[in-house]
């Protein structure tokens, strides 16, 4: 068995990527011991494996990890005002009951 740094060497990768891929499951298939991280020759040979591409993207790719991937689902739509902030208020939830002095008109009544 294999610690951290020694897999990383193994794979071509840094330490510090493969403690990142455990927590997102990009990465090879690890074994928790106690507290301590072990990786098997096997798992870490069977992950180069599966990183073999025929394309760099994705939906081009003719591997049988691409193509077993879930379809993504139409992300909601944002919104779109003040330059694509979601966390913006909408307009109608902006507009103050105060006589706005900048543009001299009372913004609520929509007059000058």
């Amino acid at each position: 068995m294999l610690n951290t740094s020694e897999a990383a060497k193994v794979i071509g990768k840094s330490t510090s990527w493969l403690n990142h891929s455990r927590s997102d499951s990009s990465g090879p298939v690890f074994l928790k011991i106690g507290g301590a991280v072990r990786y098997q020759m096997e798992d870490l040979q069977a992950w180069l494996r599966q990183q073999r591409r025929t394309a760099t993207y994705d939906h081009a790719n003719d591997s049988k990890r691409a193509a077993a991937r879930p379809k993504t689902t139409t992300a909601p739509p944002r919104n779109t005002v003040r330059g694509g902030n979601t966390h913006a208020p909408a307009p109608q939830q902006f507009a103050p009951t105060f006589p706005c002095a900048f543009f001299g008109r009372d913004l609520q009544k929509g007059r000058r």
